[in-house]
């Protein structure tokens, strides 16, 4: 039995990737005997919205949504939908946040011990690291247990 079910949420426009983030970290035995749940949105704005609605231990963000202007033109200091979602987030509650994005560059600048940022495109193993480092933190457990006081 698992000593821990630890949810994460998951916000990427792109169905694909959501479906190999789920795939790797909810099967992933290096989480053992703790469990991963995965809860995955396409759209920003909903996901954020679950955010509010209910608790999760780390939020997987993408950095642009398809509505967002061209990704490859706003190298500079235009915010994405991901960091629009984090600067959400982070009015809704405390929740360590990882980047999963194809330009870590555009939010290098963010990077903290609570927010990770993981390249994608690259292996996926690199996310499932970063998972791990943020639990081994303690810090979800103990926003967990604050909450639940």
């Amino acid at each position: 039995m698992a000593d821990n079910v630890w949810r994460i949420l998951a916000i990427d426009d792109d169905a694909t990737k959501l479906g190999e983030i789920k795939e790797n970290l909810v099967g992933a035995k290096r989480f053992l005997p703790d469990k991963i749940e995965v809860v995955t949105f396409q759209d920003f704005d909903k996901g954020i919205k679950a955010l509010a609605e209910q608790r999760y231990d780390i939020v997987v963000l993408d950095l642009h949504a398809k509505s967002d202007p061209d990704a490859y033109a706003n190298m500079g200091d235009v915010d994405q939908a991901g960091e629009k979602a984090l600067d959400e987030l982070k009015a809704i509650r405390f929740a360590p946040v990882i980047f999963y994005t194809g330009f870590p560059n555009k939010v290098m600048h963010l990077k903290s011990p609570i927010i990770k940022i993981v390249t994608k495109g690259g292996n996926i193993e690199e996310l499932r690291i970063a998972v791990d480092e943020v639990l081994s933190t303690k810090l979800p457990q103990l926003v967990r247990h604050m909450e639940e006081q």
